[in-house]
């Protein structure tokens, strides 16, 4: 298991009418950064703003309780 810690910063429109930059943290089970960014980038891919990543690190988990 190879589980990656990706934060997305997303443009959003507030009730308001304006644009707000928000950060959506997601986990992502992936071989390798390359594939999480693929995962990413398909998650993505129909979100009608503008999005970019902007952390994607390596987790450590050891173990995952459910």
């Amino acid at each position: 298991m190879n589980y990656w810690l990706a934060k997305v910063k997303v443009d959003q429109e507030t009730s308001r009418g304006t644009i707000k930059k928000i950060t959506e943290q997601f986990v992502v089970d992936a071989v390798n950064a390359t594939d999480a960014e693929v995962k990413i980038t398909k998650e993505y891919e129909s979100y009608p703003m503008e999005w970019e990543i902007d952390t994607l690190k390596q987790m450590r988990i050891i173990k995952i309780i459910e």
